[in-house]
């Protein structure tokens, strides 16, 4: 039980330096409504208000989180976790602790990470998962130390040594205790000083070593009274006290009434000790001790000039009253039952009294408030006539100068109806002309498609049966014995093959068999084999979807035309072609690594291969890019729709 109490105070002194500290310990820069609700959350939890305090740290987390204000985050979940504890949910304690930890470490808020894990072992300390505790409390203090929080650290390794003592490891809680005690005597940390004596103390009583004991008790007493946080640690005792009698956990409660009675004496505090006896008297009653809460309240008798309107008398006869009453002293206990209802009326009347005064302090407030209304009214009413006398006349002018501006307004709109109509009209003239000019663009591409299909048809099927039928006839003729006749037919027969050869040529450019038959992959890979002497081309085509006959011609007559560019002109060595249908969309890049031209030159732009360029590109109702630099090759992207009409 003992040791359940100094785990418990220790976790208050935790809980007080980070309320006190951990605000002030980091830079600025926080969003003011977060923070605000942060402070009145602490301020309520600091009063033991804790539904009020949840609800401002609650509200704290869901501005930061708004506002994207992560320290603040983090402060109100470590915040939010220690209100936890206080209600012993430690699964959501150690829920918000992981957060403020996660944060913390996503951010690099040391500190505050450092705090997170301080906070975890102290949970582990209280569900007696001892190793977990160690574990968090060490990481907390080496992270403290690290950062620079000394304060921070001592108070984690005070809770480390606890936790040790806990597990029956004297040497290691007595190395922590140590590390701090020197800290605390050069910050003069009064209080801090105290416990750690009474710790130590307890460490040596539980290792049967009575002149330490001794020597660390009386040490405890010796402690200065000036420095320390004794004053704000007082109401954490207190309400500790109070919670533990509520409970019926009548040692632990007196354990902790004494330790705030001996900061009131250290304080000089009079009155706080008068009402820590009357609550140990109390408590001695829960504990059927009648004797020791008369011995109690004697004491508190002996002040009896201090006794009014410093402590609640009602609760100070009523616990005489029962007292005397356990000890069935029937006499004593009607006395002060008597005495009990005499303050009760006496308070009664002092409140009515209160409320009386208030009435009429409110009732002449109201008074002078009627008046002053009064005043204002006669005011108010001849600076109402003349604010009308100024209206009526603001709306004279007012009047005028709107029916000026209407009239202005409908004039420019007008002018600006006339201005816009004629620039819409226009527009549709040109995109008209536009249309006109890409139909006939188009109607020529297409001509111009169907006449290379006729010329190579009459070439393959007309001249080029022809010059293969006079190949023929030549060959039957050479079987002539006559030695120069045979070399005139055989020099006959080479031009006719010759011919033949160059209208097949010819024939395949105008349209290629490979591309009516096997498609526009085939006829683009025959293209390039043609050239893989000259150039080094790279070609990448990738089609899923079928294309329609109109869009591979066009297709290989880009590819044709910018081929024979680059051999033209490029001088370049490699050639890259892709071709690729995505999304409905077919995409088509060309690159080489020739001289390259400056495109803002008139000339080679609007060259003859580049305009056949562009108007297939427009016949497919594509966009096409084209960039080119002196030394730097020739880059084209098209794309266009796979559906085209």
């Amino acid at each position: 039980m003992v040791w359940h109490i100094k785990v418990m105070k220790s976790y208050l002194l935790i809980i007080l330096f980070f309320s006190s500290v951990q605000l002030l310990a980091y830079p600025s820069g926080d969003s003011e409504s977060a923070r605000r609700f942060l402070n009145k959350g602490i301020l309520f939890h600091q009063q033991h208000e804790l539904d009020s305090a949840s609800f401002y740290v609650r509200s704290a987390i869901k501005t930061a989180q708004r506002e994207n204000d992560m320290k603040t985050y983090c402060d109100a979940a470590l915040r939010i976790s220690a209100l936890y504890i206080n209600s012993r949910s430690y699964d959501s304690a150690r829920f918000w602790n992981q957060k403020a930890m996660e944060v913390s470490h996503q951010h690099q808020f040391k500190k505050r990470e450092a705090s997170a894990y301080a906070g975890l072992g102290m949970i582990a300390l209280r569900q007696e998962q001892l190793l977990d505790a160690v574990s968090s409390l060490k990481k907390a203090y080496n992270m403290m130390l690290d950062a620079g929080d000394a304060q921070g650290a001592h108070f984690t390794a005070y809770n480390l040594a606890l936790t040790y003592s806990r597990l029956s490891d004297v040497p290691k809680a007595l190395q922590y205790l140590r590390t701090s005690l020197v800290w605390a005597r050069e910050q003069n940390n009064t209080s801090f000083q105290r416990s750690i004596y009474h710790l130590i103390a307890r460490l040596f009583r539980q290792s049967n070593e009575p002149d330490s004991v001794n020597h660390y008790e009386q040490l405890s007493l010796r402690v200065p009274e000036k420095g320390g946080n004794s004053n704000s640690i007082l109401p954490y005792f207190l309400a500790m006290a109070n919670r533990l009698k509520m409970n019926k956990k009548i040692d632990s409660a007196l354990y902790y009434y004494d330790s705030a009675m001996e900061i009131a004496i250290e304080n000089r505090d009079t009155v706080t000790q008068l009402n820590i006896m009357v609550s140990k008297a109390m408590t001695a009653l829960d504990a059927n001790q009648p004797s020791k809460a008369l011995s109690i309240l004697r004491k508190v008798h002996h002040n009896q000039n201090k006794l009014q309107g410093k402590i609640d008398m009602a609760v100070y006869y009523e616990t005489m009253a029962n007292a005397w009453k356990q000890k069935k002293q029937s006499d004593s206990a009607l006395f002060y039952t008597e005495k009990l209802l005499a303050e009760k009326e006496n308070l009664h009347i002092r409140q009515n009294q209160k409320y009386l005064m208030e009435l009429r302090v409110k009732y002449q407030a109201q008074q002078k408030e009627s008046e002053l209304i009064r005043l204002k009214n006669e005011v108010l009413k001849s600076e109402l006539e003349q604010s009308v006398r100024k209206v009526q006349m603001n709306t004279l002018l007012g009047s005028s100068f709107s029916l000026l501006l209407i009239l202005i307004f409908l004039t420019w709109f007008y002018l600006y109806r006339r201005k816009k109509d004629r620039m819409i009209q226009q527009q549709e003239v040109a995109f008209l002309q536009k249309e006109k000019e890409a139909g006939v663009a188009q109607s020529l591409l297409a001509g111009e498609e169907n006449e290379r299909k006729r010329i190579a048809r009459e070439l393959h099927d007309g001249l080029g049966v022809l010059l293969s039928s006079a190949s023929i006839f030549f060959s039957n003729l050479e079987e002539d014995t006559d030695p120069e006749r045979e070399k005139n037919l055989q020099k006959a027969r080479s031009l006719v093959d010759k011919a033949n050869t160059e209208v097949r040529r010819i024939s395949h450019n105008l349209m290629p068999m490979v591309l009516s038959r096997f498609g526009l992959k085939a006829a683009l890979e025959d293209m390039v084999d043609k050239v893989s002497g000259d150039l080094n081309v790279y070609l990448n085509v990738s089609m899923n979807n079928a294309l329609s006959d109109t869009i591979q011609v066009t297709l290989y007559r880009l590819v044709q035309e910018l081929l024979n560019n680059t051999l033209k002109y490029a001088e370049a060595s490699e050639v890259e072609i892709s071709m690729v249908v995505k999304s409905d969309k077919v995409h088509f890049g060309y690159s080489d690594n020739g001289k390259g031209f400056n495109t803002k030159d008139k000339v080679k732009s609007d060259g003859i291969g580049l305009v056949s360029i562009r108007n297939r590109v427009e016949f497919l109702k594509g966009n096409m890019e084209y960039v080119s630099e002196p030394g730097k090759g020739v880059t084209v992207n098209i794309s266009f729709p796979v559906h085209h009409n």
